[in-house]
């Protein structure tokens, strides 16, 4: 249910609390990466794009692990695995933990 609400902040343009709270919520219970948010987006695909570069672009203002970490769980969401691995590299370079990126990598790959 977190993943699905870090989905729905992000699609209601809410970036900082999305980016929170997807940092809490895979800190907390890593072994969320294991389960694809992609079955389990609320937003229509139209809508999850419009996020999707919304949320690139806050990455890029932002510059964080958990900005970063954002775009690496709409792109999962989108089944853009492959792309959604080099923003999770983004991740890791600016301090996602290893406990996190972990997991999500080998889920995605």
């Amino acid at each position: 249910a977190m993943a699905e609400l870090v989905v729905a902040l992000a699609g209601d343009n809410r970036l900082d609390d999305a980016a929170a709270l997807a940092r809490m919520t895979y800190d907390r219970d890593p072994g969320l990466a294991s389960r694809a948010v992609d079955g389990r987006v609320s937003l229509e695909s139209r809508e999850l794009r419009k996020a999707l570069v919304r949320a690139v672009r806050f990455a890029h203002d932002r510059e964080s692990a958990s900005s970063w970490l954002l775009v690496t769980l709409l792109m999962q969401a989108e089944d853009r695995d492959s792309v959604g691995l080099a923003m999770l590299d983004r991740a890791i370079d600016r301090g996602l933990p290893s406990g996190i990126s972990d997991p999500l990598k080998a889920a995605m790959r």
